[in-house]
C-alpha cells in the first residue's frame, strides 16, 4: 500500500517551566491539524579534485529545518495561550512572571526546551514512521486572521526549532540480507 499523510499524531509534552498548565500534551495532540516528518539538509562544500576541472561537493555538516505545526483553535483559546505563555516563559516579554525576574529575562535551556515526537499511522493503526526532535521549543506564532464574514475554525501555526532529529527504529530499514550482498 501507500501512506496516507491524514493519519499522524503530534506530542509535544509541556516543558519545566509550564508545568501546571490546564492544557495537556493530549489535548494538544488533538488540535494539531497538520504537520510534516522533520526536514534535514547536508552543508556541502566545492572543490576540485585536483585543484582544476569539475568541481564536486562533499558534505561536512548536517542542517535541520525549523518545524511548523498548524493548529486548531479550541473554544476556549487554551491552545493558544499555551503556546503563548511558553513563549513569554522562554524571554520573559515586557511584563515580569513574578517578583523575582525582570522583563526580557531569558530561561535556562533545560527549562523551556522538550521533545517533539511525530508518527504517521497506516489504516490499520500500526506506526510506519515515528520521528523525536530534541531540544524544541517555540520561536514563532504567527498572526492569526480574524474575519467577521468567515465562519470558519480558527487556525494559527507554532514554528518550532531543535537541535536533533532522529528517525526512531530507522536501523529496521537495513537488514542482515542487504549487508550480504
Amino acid at each position: 500500500g501507500v501512506a496516507r499523510t491524514n493519519l499522524f499524531e503530534i506530542e509535544i509534552t509541556p516543558p519545566k517551566c509550564m508545568v501546571g498548565s490546564i492544557t495537556s500534551a493530549q489535548k494538544i495532540s488533538l488540535y494539531a491539524e497538520g504537520a510534516a516528518l522533520p526536514g534535514r539538509s547536508l552543508e556541502t562544500q566545492e572543490f576540485s579534485r585536483y585543484g582544476y576541472g569539475p568541481r564536486e561537493k562533499i558534505p561536512y555538516s548536517m542542517q535541520y529545518q525549523d518545524y511548523t505545526v498548524q493548529f486548531f483553535g479550541d473554544g476556549r483559546g487554551e491552545i493558544y495561550k499555551f503556546f503563548y505563555s511558553w513563549m513569554n516563559n522562554i524571554v520573559r516579554g515586557d511584563q515580569p512572571v513574578d517578583n523575582d525576574t525582570n522583563g526580557y529575562e531569558v530561561s535556562f535551556r533545560e527549562d523551556y526546551c522538550v521533545d517533539i515526537n511525530v508518527r504517521t499511522y497506516n489504516e490499520q493503526g500500526d506506526t510506519i514512521l515515528a520521528a523525536t526532535m530534541t531540544n524544541a521549543f517555540p520561536t514563532m506564532i504567527p498572526d492569526v486572521s480574524l474575519n467577521w464574514s468567515d465562519s470558519g475554525v480558527m487556525q494559527f501555526s507554532i514554528t518550532f526549532a531543535y537541535t536533533q532529529a532522529k528517525l526512531l527504529n530507522a536501523c529496521l530499514l537495513y537488514t542482515s540480507d542487504a549487508a550480504d550482498e
